[in-house]
């Protein structure tokens, strides 16, 4: 079940399985099925990486203030071919049962769980930016609040922070503009990157060095800095032979659909021969510095360069 699904559900079920990479839904997650069943902080257990016997032994005792004992499991990947959890989810009367894995399991999907994917979510992010400022009686538009889903490639936690920045700055005037969200919110890395290459392809030189220039000067770890637009550009190469097949790129190059989108739309403003002659430049300089023949500094300044030049 997608997770904006899921947050807008008010049905109660037996047991759920998270699974997904983004730490702050699955938070969210837990905390909205304490809520759905009112369970009080007594009735509630969290176990890490536990075995099964451990797990069942907890399930099966009786709440002591609530309607329902609430336990949840994280990092739980059972194998046994005899999985007792079944029996558990279908004739449980006691409790409710959460297991929060950052990894699928295939075996785990297979039982009736409630499946909720805690994935990055950008239809779930504008609708949580756009919530948080209306709760807090300030006025955002559509473009702001995809400009903070941009600048912080919509990770959850980064959001959460900004918001509570742009909220104390903003709530005398009661609107959030573009300015504000300009100005006060941190740019993520990759943002950085995609921000970068996009000058870069439109041209626009100036502007791309101000934005190099900028995340040189807050200190990114150049070797870091270097290997992440090197990985871009592979990225965009990737995104620029294989067509627009999302779900595929999204398994291959193990990275979110949000992502990809941004590299597919990014990748069809260079040509395949472009991208595959930056790579190349990358690659040398790249094996350069590995051998100690080229500073990396120095690597990464020749490889925007090569870049721009093209």
């Amino acid at each position: 079940m997608d997770f904006l699904e899921f947050y807008s559900d008010k049905q109660k079920k037996s047991a759920y399985l998270l699974e997904g990479e983004d730490g702050f839904l699955h938070n969210l997650a837990i905390n909205k099925i304490k809520k759905l069943y009112n369970v009080d902080e007594i009735d509630f257990t969290r176990l890490d990486s536990c075995d099964e016997l451990t797990l069942i032994s907890n399930l099966n005792v009786a709440p002591m203030l609530s309607e329902k004992r609430l336990v949840c499991a994280s990092e739980f990947y059972s194998e046994d071919k005899k999985n007792k959890i079944s029996e558990f989810i279908n004739g449980n009367l006691n409790s409710v049962l959460i297991i929060s894995n950052f990894k699928k399991s295939a075996s785990l999907e297979k039982l009736p769980f409630e499946v909720v994917e805690c994935e990055k979510n950008e239809r779930f992010c504008r609708k949580f930016i756009s919530s948080y400022f209306t709760k807090a009686g300030i006025s955002a538009s559509e473009e702001c609040v995809n400009l903070i889903c941009d600048y912080t490639s919509v990770d959850m936690y980064k959001v959460s922070s900004e918001l509570d920045k742009i909220s104390a700055f903003c709530q005398k005037k009661g609107v959030v503009e573009i300015c504000d969200v300009e100005n006060l919110v941190n740019k993520d890395t990759d943002y950085k990157i995609y921000e970068l290459t996009d000058y870069i392809a439109n041209k626009k030189t100036d502007k791309a060095y101000k934005v190099l220039f900028d995340m040189l000067n807050k200190n990114e770890p150049l070797q870091r800095l270097y290997i992440s637009i090197y990985n871009h550009f592979k990225r965009l190469f990737y995104c620029r032979l294989n067509g627009k097949n999302v779900d595929e790129l999204v398994e291959i190059l193990g990275i979110k659909e949000y992502a990809v989108k941004k590299s597919i739309a990014l990748a069809n403003k260079f040509s395949a021969k472009t991208l595959k002659e930056i790579n190349d430049r990358f690659f040398l300089y790249d094996k350069m510095v590995k051998s100690g023949k080229l500073a990396v500094d120095r690597a990464l300044w020749l490889s925007v360069f090569s870049v721009i030049a093209k």
